[in-house]
């Protein structure tokens, strides 16, 4: 178990892999990051020689990214910190982090009735899925997707498209 004093000896690293899983963005790499009381050199030779975890980053470190990890020393807590809030803004920018390949995506479907009056004063329903983009409205009908806008918090929106 990790010593979580005070003492600042744990580092946030960031380690390029090869293609373990599939990549998010072909221009991004897969990498790691991780906590470790090593230096970031150590940690990735070691790992190329099977040893240390995690386990499925053996045998499979490209190299060092030290461009994309903080510098310096902190305690734990500082460093677990630090490094959950590096993985989220690496994974906002496309890359493929500790093997998770969820992408999220935002979609909005029209809620207009095309037999109101006075069209284009409807609703629309902004959702977010993690499913692949041809499978979005598979499972979201209008119908259901309606449903949803009037129990959550419907907004109003004006609707342009049909002016």
């Amino acid at each position: 178990m990790p010593d979580t004093s005070d003492e600042t000896n744990y580092r946030v690293v960031v380690l390029e892999l090869t293609n373990l899983v599939s990549r998010i963005r072909t221009d991004r790499p897969n990498i790691y990051v991780g906590v470790t009381t090593r230096i970031p050199q150590q940690l990735a030779e070691g790992l190329n020689n099977g040893k240390y975890k995690p386990a499925w980053a053996r045998n499979n470190v490209v190299g060092l990214l030290d461009k994309l990890a903080p510098t310096g020393t902190f305690t734990y807590m500082e460093a677990k910190q630090l490094r959950d809030d590096l993985k989220r803004q690496l994974r906002t920018k496309g890359y493929t982090v500790n093997r998770n390949t969820t992408v999220y995506r935002t979609y909005v479907i029209n809620l207009d009735n095309p037999n109101l009056a006075d069209p284009g004063k409807g609703y629309v329903y902004v959702g977010q899925t993690s499913k692949p983009q041809n499978n979005d409205y598979k499972d979201v009908s209008p119908v259901h997707a309606a449903v949803k806008a009037t129990t959550l918090h419907p907004v109003k929106f004006p609707n342009t498209a049909h002016s």
